[in-house]
């Protein structure tokens, strides 16, 4: 970096810092006074409607209460045309309402000023049912008049005779127009523009009640979303001493976009009138009421600019004397850096630019002879390094070829044990085919029982030939990590009776008590896994089983259940588990139990059978689904072996298993 740049760096900040300090103070006060006197003018505007609003109901339950108190109304003896003929004279004396209706005490119209509905029944509606109990009553939001197909405010008060008995009902109905007269358009307070102020009248869940930009918000639209309505509701801002509203004003991004809102609470009416629980929402685009303050911050900026041009300036002026002798002392250092040793330092100065010029001098003429030292270093090592990587070269080469001859291997190996497998099942099925058609039917010709009996053992021996194959191909799978697994989500009571089901005809045949175990823990639980290689796990186990379990009593346990925060997995899988009543297995052997070809015993493997591959392929089906399979020594009455599945965790799953069931049901065959 150049010296002029850090010059610049180093003063430049300290005059921004101190504009920007003047000119964020002297923003700030402004900005605070500014937006003072328009909160003011707001809340001083909201809060001359409120009274407004306040004052014209007030005067609309006088009018209803000096009409309830009058001497023609209460008089049984004056002609109903003369009373509603007061009744006219009222409505064009207010020049207010749009309709006065008289009821008598059942609820039924019986006079109209505009002579519509007489007859009509409306006891149900709250302005009679309130009035006939001998209270004032007004409409806290405008209701559609059936008559007058319009929004009104019904003021209605009772009609009393001699002893103080109610005879009827007065009615009122205010139209929501006349609202028009008590709003007006106001300027933006505090600023020159000519922008409407948006006034919103609301009740207290939100309905719009007036409006004097969006006359069609009027009784459809709600702004219970507006963040000044909930602050508004929230805090219920009222003065109780002074029976006064507490204006609220707030700042915030709504439906309007970013504008500044004052709200007032209508409080508790004024005099006898208690109010009705409406809020003003007064509201303004904060872009036209800080106009003023914007172009304040624009003059600013251009000050701060003119100053900042001429410290550049004279920044600039200040940097050239005293850099040029140091931009000589640069252009012979860069001789320097391009090998150039030869040319001699010309400066000299008696400041310390010259000490450094001199320094320099000296240093060039060391690294002269230094550089040609290393020189004879550098070539002997480079001769060193070209003969060290050639060797590597040849190594790299043998890897090469060594690395292809192991592909070429395993390429060989997958061959041949796939045209093996194939070879092998080739001859398989047609014998199996024929074997059985001469077990099953009698299309061939009718067998002695001699010959079921060895038609049956070449059946079995073809079957566990063909177990063979599968288990060879699928221990090499295993191995090589191409074992397919199509996995979905399968209801652990699912896996349990299914292979319960397919299982159970062979304990059948071989009078073996086999018997199911689902916990209640997991009632809706699924597992993530390939059913089909679970099944296959399972019926290992349960196979094992029979060959082991005694002839007589055998018995054979299929269970699922949560696994336990305390074994490996915690309680995020379920624990499939196959128990016998056997010899059970020393503890010695279970180490290399799922090792491959490994046989506990070799007298019960000539009686029973096997490859020794079962559990090794079992193991690496359960590994493959990311669980674990293990013996449980501490099982004492046979042989227990486990497995765990993880529980699928794409569905939420509530169960408590602190709290399951330790007794689960069972179902099965006693014998």
């Amino acid at each position: 970096m150049k010296i002029r740049k850090k010059i610049l760096l180093v003063v430049l900040p300290v005059i921004i810092v101190s504009i920007l300090s003047i000119s964020i103070i002297a923003l700030n006060n402004f900005y605070v006074s500014t937006k003072n006197e328009i909160i003011e003018k707001l809340q001083l505007t909201g809060n001359n409607i409120v009274d407004k609003i306040s004052r014209v109901i007030f005067e609309r339950v006088g009018d209803i209460r000096f009409l309830s108190e009058s001497n023609v109304l209460s008089d049984p003896n004056i002609p109903l045309k003369e009373k509603v003929n007061l009744l006219r004279t009222a409505e064009r004396t207010y020049k207010t309402y749009a309709s006065m209706s008289l009821y008598n005490k059942d609820g039924i119209k019986i006079g109209d000023t505009r002579s519509l509905y007489i007859g009509l029944n409306e006891s149900q509606k709250p302005f009679f049912t309130h009035a006939i109990r001998g209270q004032i009553y007004y409409d806290n939001f405008p209701v559609l008049s059936q008559s007058l197909s319009q929004y009104v405010i019904h003021f209605s008060a009772p009609i009393y005779i001699a002893g103080g008995n109610i005879s009827g009902v007065v009615v009122a109905r205010y139209p929501i127009s006349k609202l028009n007269d008590i709003f007006r358009i106001f300027p933006v307070p505090g600023t020159e523009s000519s922008s409407p102020l948006r006034v919103d009248l609301v009740g207290n869940n939100g309905l719009v009640i007036y409006s004097n930009h969006d006359r069609k918000s009027i009784l459809h639209d709600n702004l219970r979303d507006l963040k000044i309505f909930k602050v508004l509701t929230n805090n219920s801002a009222f003065d109780k001493g002074n029976k006064m509203t507490i204006p609220i004003t707030i700042e915030s991004t709504d439906r309007y976009g970013e504008s500044l809102f004052a709200g007032i609470s209508q409080g508790h009416g004024y005099l006898d009138y208690k109010g009705s629980g409406w809020y003003l929402i007064l509201s303004e685009s904060t872009k036209d009421v800080y106009a003023a303050f914007q172009n304040t911050i624009y003059e600013f900026i251009l000050a701060a600019g003119i100053i900042l041009t001429i410290a550049v300036v004279l920044i600039i002026l200040f940097s050239n004397r005293l850099i040029t002798p140091i931009s000589r002392l640069r252009y012979a250092a860069l001789l320097l850096s391009k090998g150039n040793y030869d040319t001699p330092i010309p400066i000299h100065s008696g400041d310390e630019i010259g000490d450094l010029s001199n320094a320099l001098d000296i240093m060039r003429s060391r690294v002269t002879e230094t550089n040609k030292h290393l020189n004879d270093i550098v070539d002997k090592k480079t001769k060193q390094l070209t003969d060290m990587n050639q060797s590597l070269m040849e190594s790299k080469k043998s890897l090469e070829e060594l690395n292809r001859s192991l592909i070429q291997s395993d390429r060989a190996k997958e061959e041949f044990i796939m045209m093996v497998s194939h070879e092998l099942k080739t001859p398989i099925t047609p014998a199996k085919m024929y074997v059985e058609v001469l077990l099953k039917s009698r299309s061939l010709g009718e067998l002695s029982e001699k010959q079921r009996k060895a038609m049956t053992a070449v059946h079995q021996s073809i079957l566990k030939l063909e177990d063979l194959i599968n288990d060879v191909l699928d221990v090499y799978k295993l191995d090589v990590g191409k074992l397919s697994l199509k996995k979905k989500a399968v209801p652990v009571k699912d896996i349990v009776n299914e292979n319960f089901s397919e299982l159970r005809p062979l304990m059948t045949n071989k009078g073996i008590n086999f018997v199911e175990k689902i916990s209640p823990s997991t009632e809706g639980i699924t597992v993530l896994c390939d059913p089909k290689r679970i099944s296959q796990v399972i019926c290992n186990l349960v196979t094992n089983s029979v060959d082991f379990v005694p002839d007589k009593g055998g018995k054979i346990i299929l269970k699922a259940d949560l696994n336990d925060k305390n074994n490996s997995g915690g309680n995020h899988s379920v624990v499939f588990s196959v128990t016998d009543n056997g010899p059970g297995i020393p503890k010695d052997k279970v180490p290399k139990l799922f090792k491959k070809f490994y046989q506990i015993d070799t007298s019960l493997t000539r009686k029973h059978g096997g490859t020794g591959l079962g559990l090794a392929i079992s193991k690496g089906i359960v590994e493959a689904h990311d669980g674990k399979i293990w013996v449980d020594i501490d099982y004492a009455g046979g042989t227990c072996i486990k497995f765990t599945i993880p529980i699928d965790n794409r569905e939420d799953n509530n169960e408590d298993v602190s709290k399951r069931d330790n007794n689960p049901n069972e179902k099965g065959e006693e014998k």
